[in-house]
């Protein structure tokens, strides 16, 4: 009955988080996905190439990460649901036996900002929950990431949008800022995380907050906020990052204010879409940082399955998510990872992490959802990468992760 009701909750956790071979797969690749396939297949191949042509100076392996999307905070009050633990533990297994050596966890605010709650109880639910997983990702001999931005207050990404959205409204953006600083004072003494990046996405903070932080002199002084609030509480115990996605139009200026302007230990970067010249931009970013002598990390990367046509023409992020769900998919999800790997040891990055750490574990074939809705299509993925978790099965795309893992600890 355990492993019964295990299974059950892994199939409610993908459902409520933002939602073998390599030739063959590509062929299977249905006639309306082909042109949107070629065109990431080139993208990721002239990365590549640009980034093979550098010369790999640096001595460094980064710490090889992936996101723990069973904790993710987004998840809100199912997180105390019982057995969900569990569940958090077990997937945190199957990415250690994968050969990732650390997690990154979302603890966005206000999950541990204790004025948000309207009582102890509430709150202390939420508390130990991460207390706990902090204590038993060190038991794993594992480093722990926590990524703190703003929980989503819409899109559907988030268990009380509602309530959020209220919340976020009655807020003046001084209150908010100090509400975040506190909360991020009491994840570094209460989780005692390895590294904390404290905002990697401000135009998508500014969009789900309301605040208007998105602008880089703005940032930089709100990140400086939080650091001194930080050390003056005396619990500046690990290093402390921000960063920006590549695909954010003031990106150089984003990422030259954190560099000039605060006392971050290293700059953060988010790899989604690879269109247009997103990819080429991160190889900017890190030598932007590395000029400054700054350290530089990956939160969060996955292949946005989206063609440059369809960018800001009306599709939603969900009809994109929604794609990713498909087998046809694994060979360049499998190409994207072995890529940002590389990219990461030619330019010393201090940890990478992806994202859809789902589909290390499974897809659905295309044939046979021709006439079932985007839930249906994710219901159907969820019993499947459910199933495997708890059976400890791997796709390729975790497997081709698992071996460049193995590859650069040989080096």
């Amino acid at each position: 009955m355990k492993l019964i009701k295990i299974i059950f909750i892994i199939i409610a956790v993908f459902s409520s988080v933002p939602s073998l071979g390599a030739d063959p797969l590509a062929a299977q690749c249905p006639v309306q996905f082909k042109p949107l396939y070629k065109e990431l297949d080139d993208k990721l191949e002239a990365f590549d190439k640009l980034i093979q042509s550098q010369e790999n100076k640096n001595k460094q392996i980064p710490l090889f990460a992936a996101s723990l999307l069973t904790a993710n905070a987004h998840r809100g009050k199912q997180l105390l649901n019982p057995g969900v633990y569990e569940g958090v533990l077990l997937e945190l297994k199957r990415l250690k036996d994968l050969g990732v050596n650390a997690v990154v966890v979302s603890v966005g605010f206000p999950m541990l900002y204790r004025p948000f709650y309207a009582s102890e109880k509430e709150y202390r639910g939420y508390l130990d929950f991460y207390k706990r997983l902090s204590r038993d990702v060190r038991a794993y001999n594992m480093k722990l990431i926590i990524e703190s931005g703003v929980i989503f207050s819409k899109g559907g990404f988030a268990e009380s949008e509602k309530r959020l959205s209220r919340y976020y409204k009655k807020m003046g953006l001084r209150k908010y800022v100090r509400a975040r600083a506190a909360m991020l004072v009491e994840i570094s003494r209460q989780l005692s995380p390895d590294y904390l990046s404290v905002g990697a996405e401000p135009d998508t903070e500014a969009e789900q907050s309301g605040k208007k932080l998105n602008d880089p002199k703005v940032y930089a002084r709100i990140v400086n906020y939080f650091i001194a609030t930080l050390s003056k509480k005396s619990v500046l115990n690990m290093p402390v990052g921000s960063g920006v996605g590549t695909w954010h139009p003031r990106y150089k200026e984003f990422i030259d204010s954190f560099c000039r302007n605060t006392r971050v230990d290293f700059v953060d970067i988010h790899i989604y879409p690879v269109n247009r010249d997103f990819l080429t931009r991160a190889i900017e970013i890190a030598e932007i940082v590395k000029k400054y002598g700054k350290k530089i990390t990956i939160t969060e990367a996955w292949l946005y399955k989206a063609r440059e046509e369809e960018m800001g023409k009306g599709v939603t992020v969900n009809e994109f998510f929604v794609r990713d769900n498909f087998s046809f998919w694994q060979e360049l999800d499998s190409k994207f990872i072995r890529y940002i790997v590389s990219f990461s040891k030619i330019y010393g990055f201090e940890f990478i992490s992806f994202f859809w750490t789902r589909y290390f574990f499974g897809y659905i074939d295309y044939e046979g959802t021709f006439e079932l809705t985007s839930q249906k299509i994710n219901e159907k993925a969820n019993k499947e990468i459910a199933a495997n978790i708890i059976a400890g099965n791997y796709t390729s795309t975790a497997q081709s992760y698992r071996k460049s893992i193995e590859e650069a600890s040989s080096q």
